[in-house]
Parts: C-alpha cells; structure tokens; sequence
C-alpha cells in the first residue's frame, strides 16, 4: 500500500515539473520581446525557491521509493533506513536551529550584562543622593544600609541594616526586634513606621540621626 502511495506521490510531482516546464517553453515560444529584469528579483527568487523545492521532493521521493523496493526486495535490516536527501534536510534544519538558539543566547547574555551594569549605576546614584547602600535580593526584599551608620559600631562583626520585603508587605532588622541596632533606631520605627506608615520619612529620619552623630563625633 505504502509503495502505491509513494509511486503516486512520485507520479503527481513529475506531471507537475512537466507542465511548468512546458507553459514556460510556450511562453517563451510566443514571444519575441526581450524582457529587462533584474539579475535577482522577488518573483524570479520565488520561481527558483519552487523549482528547488520540487527538485529536492523529486529527490526525496526517489529516495524512498528505492529504499521501500530494496526492503522489499532484500530482508536484511543493514538497508539504509533514512534517506540521505531526507537526512540532509534535517541536517540543514537542525543547523538553522543551533545557529538561532545561539543568537538568541548572545542577545539574552548582552541584556544581562546591560541590565548588571545599569542596576549599578542606579545602587550608586540612591547611595550618593540618599545616603543609603541598596542590595535588591530575590523575592522583592531589599536591604538597606546607611552611610552615616558607622562601620565601629557594628555588632559582632556583622553589617547593620534594615530589611524590605516587598511581597510580605514587612521590614525587618538585623539582628532581631532585641538587637542593640534595633535598639537604637525603635523610636524612629515607632514614630514613622507604626504610627504614620512613612518608609521614606523613616530613612531620612535616621540618616539625619545617624548625621549628627557622625559629625558630633568630629567635633568632639
């Protein structure tokens, strides 16, 4: 069944080639105007595209049909059980896809590297402007740690800072609500936090605070 199916396949290409060729032998048989065309063109791309796409079926079938015959003919299994012209083609798709997979990793890596740099950039202008270090961590926290805080007076040798989480809608203090840290700041907390809902007026508040102990100290 298989073997009438592809003879027929084979049958309906080969009428198909025949009738182009002959209407453009006619064409050309009935006129004797010379037509000026450029050397490459759409329509004439497209004719060529047809032709070798028929040319590569022709091909294929051809291939299938001998290797159907051969199975048939023969019944060892060291027959070829992929034709070549079918083989060459996912050869070239496969080829087609890598080459786009990659180009698609080079542009995702050039947008990373882009997207690094620029996230620094913003980090430094929010230190240099706002006083405030912000390391944006996954799942919407951010960490934030003053520049007027200072670095003596950090406990047990671990960093002072005030966390934000975005998602949960919470702030959190290093070390825990009974550190010394939390300590220090929990009438800002109070005052601007849990009375006013003011994130904003809170960070300043404490780089004001924390402002005026830095410059006390020089004084002193």
């Amino acid at each position: 069944m298989m073997n009438g199916l592809l003879k027929t396949r084979n049958a309906v290409l080969d009428t198909e080639f025949k009738a182009q060729e002959s209407q453009l032998k006619a064409y050309k048989d009935s006129t004797r105007v010379r037509i000026l065309e450029l050397k490459s063109n759409p329509t004439a791309d497209l004719e060529a595209l047809k032709v070798s796409t028929l040319n590569t079926l022709r091909e294929e079938n051809k291939a299938l049909l001998a290797q159907l015959e051969d199975r048939l003919s023969k019944s060892d299994q060291s027959s070829q059980l992929v034709p070549f012209a079918s083989l060459e083609r996912a050869r070239a798709e496969i080829a087609k896809l890598s080459n786009d997979v990659a180009h698609r990793e080079k542009k995702e890596l050039r947008l990373k590297q882009s997207f690094a740099s620029k996230a620094a950039e913003f980090r430094e202008a929010i230190f240099s402007i706002l006083g405030w270090k912000a390391v944006f961590e996954p799942n919407g926290r951010v960490k934030m740690t003053s520049l007027f805080y200072p670095s003596s007076d950090i406990d047990d040798g671990e960093e002072n800072f005030i966390q934000f989480d975005g998602e949960k809608g919470e702030m959190k203090i290093s070390g825990g609500p009974r550190s010394e840290f939390a300590k220090e700041i929990r009438g800002q907390i109070e005052f601007w936090v849990e009375g006013r809902k003011e994130i904003p007026c809170f960070l300043a508040a404490l780089t004001l605070e924390f402002y005026e102990r830095t410059t006390r100290a020089a004084r002193a």
